[in-house]
């Protein structure tokens, strides 16, 4: 049988971030340190809606059952915030409300989704040529998927039954998961499934419970609490029927972690965060007319999780700095659209080599390194990849409108950015750092480094629209990696520049999809020479540069590899080019212009 507890830890995270995803506006000055029991209190605006008081923390009484008594956590509607007196029975009837609110809610406005042209062409990707019975998947329900999650929510956890009798107080009912819920199990002698005793032992000593309270009218108001003495609080939470606010603390979300696995007498599961650090929020509000549903994620604290040191072939680590309107999301009264902005602060990323990239454990079938009886090209096992990946992306910036229906999606993009400097990649072989790649995009523009763009996908086809340009340059040097990937690194990668640039055009447009490639007509006299083509595969896929030029150019290449200049003209296609080399090419130089079909 697996370790139960690591599908437990991994539940624990989720609750953390999931009530974290629950919100009205979280704010930045909640929490206490890792030391601390948190209790919600006041809090600054981290990022979301405007009129929305947040969950923030202030210090509770050591394993206080009824910490939130202690402060205003906020959301005022009258001259007492504090916690009303209320029987477990008004919680449940509350909560359930409130759930059945946003069930109701969210599930209408996401319909759209699932029904788009995008979603039906994804979902049919596999279905075998001809066959008009493979596809589409089952039509989404919203009033099913509304009832699934009130459901759950009334079953698992808002339930008169869960409530714990000793926790709960005079103002607050605490909600406790079950042994049943949150461990493994199996059959005994008579077939009855049993609860894996070792994991409902360390629950009991230390249970992963949602302490609710009611506040003025509907709104309820909580904490996850893991542990009893030490008490750990790694995620503090606002429900109503139209407000959902939480806060976590990644730091308690490992410590509570780490006390789960010492009461059931285990480790951490391999690959468990190491370090964790942060708080999130993640925010919801909807009004009460239900034209609109608005979201966002706000960084509070610069986030950082990671697991092993750089050397380990396991290790992996997130940054994510501190950005007080990170993601915002907008439902309106369009039932098929939906507006996201973006402003995301640094970005680091980290990776073994071998996590990454690894080929993993080869099953050999028991026989000896140095190749298997009966000819298995098994063989010796893949070597490990050695020393780690690193990903640095200054930020990210965009307004995105996603407009969906059954037989046109499109996507506006305005002030895409991905921050005031180049995208770096860089190989870490534990003595030094060295430089993988680096990405700019429309860095000369006006303004610098934002692109705007418009993406339209009907019919199979992808329509592509940017202003003032698209100009994407990757510097790329992967000498220093390929030995450990042989060919699968073409040498002309080991060194150089690559670069594709759509311009030309007040709108420079281009299209791309599955309704074949180009003709490869002979030039006719006078004519573009460039227009020739020759030797085309007709799988090749359809691209057509429809306004401005397409112009693909490489230089400084590695082994010899002559430099490419491609410009493909408003009006005709890409296509493979005629013949090969000898000499090692830029996937650039195996293309050229060509007349469309």
């Amino acid at each position: 049988m697996n370790n139960p507890h690591a599908a437990l830890l991994s539940l624990l995270f989720a609750l953390t971030l999931g009530l974290a995803g629950c919100g009205a506006d979280a704010g930045s000055g909640g929490g206490t340190s890792s030391q601390d029991t948190a209790a919600p209190g006041d809090a600054t605006d981290g990022g979301g809606s405007d009129n929305v008081d947040a969950v923030g923390g202030g210090d509770a009484p050591s394993g206080g059952a009824d910490a939130v008594s202690q402060t205003d956590t906020g959301a005022r509607t009258g001259a007492d915030a504090g916690p009303k007196p209320a029987t477990p029975a008004d919680i449940v009837k509350l909560a359930n409300a409130a759930v059945a609110a946003w069930a109701d809610d969210a599930t209408q406005r996401v319909a759209f989704m699932p029904e788009s042209q995008t979603m039906k062409e994804l979902d049919s990707a596999d279905c075998p040529k001809g066959d008009a019975n493979c596809g589409g998947g089952d039509s989404y329900d919203p009033k099913e998927a509304a009832a699934d999650v009130k459901e759950w929510f009334s079953e698992h956890l808002f339930n008169q039954a869960l409530a714990d009798v000793k926790l709960s107080t005079d103002t607050s009912a605490v909600f406790c998961l079950k042994a049943e819920d949150l461990c493994d199990s199996e059959p005994d002698a008579q077939g009855n499934e049993v609860v894996d005793a070792k994991c409902a032992a360390g629950l009991a000593k230390v249970p992963l419970c949602l302490a609710v309270y009611v506040f003025d009218g509907d709104v309820l108001k909580g904490e996850l609490r893991v542990g009893l003495s030490p008490q750990v609080v790694p995620a503090t939470f606002v429900l109503s029927p139209t407000q959902l606010s939480a806060e976590a603390d990644l730091a308690k979300a490992l410590q509570a972690a780490k006390m789960i696995t010492a009461a059931i007498g285990e480790e951490l599961p391999e690959g468990f965060p190491a370090l964790a650090q942060g708080k999130l929020s993640l925010t919801f509000t909807r009004d009460a007319a239900g034209d609109a549903l608005s979201g966002g994620l706000a960084v509070l604290e610069s986030a950082h999780v990671s697991a092993y040191s750089k050397g380990d072939k396991r290790f992996y680590e997130v940054k994510l700095a501190q950005a007080a309107k990170a993601v915002q999301v907008l439902f309106g009264k369009d039932q098929q659209a939906v507006a996201v902005k973006v402003a995301l602060g640094a970005l680091d990323l980290g990776v073994a080599t071998d996590l990454l990239l690894g080929e993993g454990e080869q099953d050999c079938g028991g026989s000896a390194p140095g190749g298997a009886p009966g000819g298995d090209p098994c063989g010796v096992p893949a070597k490990p990849k050695t020393g780690s990946l690193h990903l640095a992306v200054p930020g990210v910036t965009l307004d995105l409108t996603l407009v969906a229906s059954k037989t046109k999606d499109s996507a506006t993009l305005t002030g895409f950015g991905l921050g005031d400097k180049s995208v770096t990649a860089t190989f870490d072989d534990g003595a030094k750092v060295h430089p993988l790649g680096a990405l700019d995009l429309n860095a000369a523009s006006t303004p610098p480094r934002v692109v705007n763009a418009t993406v339209v996908y009907a019919d199979g086809q992808v329509k592509l629209e940017a202003t003032p340009e698209l100009h994407a340059v990757v510097k790329h040097s992967l000498a220093v990696i390929a030995p450990q990937f042989g060919d699968d690194v073409p040498e002309f990668l080991h060194a150089g520049q690559s670069s594709v640039r759509l311009d030309g055009a007040s709108v420079p447009a281009m299209e791309f999809g599955d309704k074949g490639g180009a003709a490869t007509p002979k030039p006719a006299p006078g004519k573009d020479p460039g227009a020739t083509g020759g030797g085309v595969d007709d799988d090749f896929a359809h691209m057509k540069v429809l306004a401005g030029l397409l112009t693909l150019k490489a230089s400084g290449l590695a082994g010899g590899a002559a430099d490419v200049m491609l410009t493909i003209k408003a009006g005709f296609c890409m296509a493979e080019a005629d013949g090969g080399s000898d000499k090692p090419q830029h996937v650039f130089a195996q293309l050229q212009q060509a007349a469309c079909k």
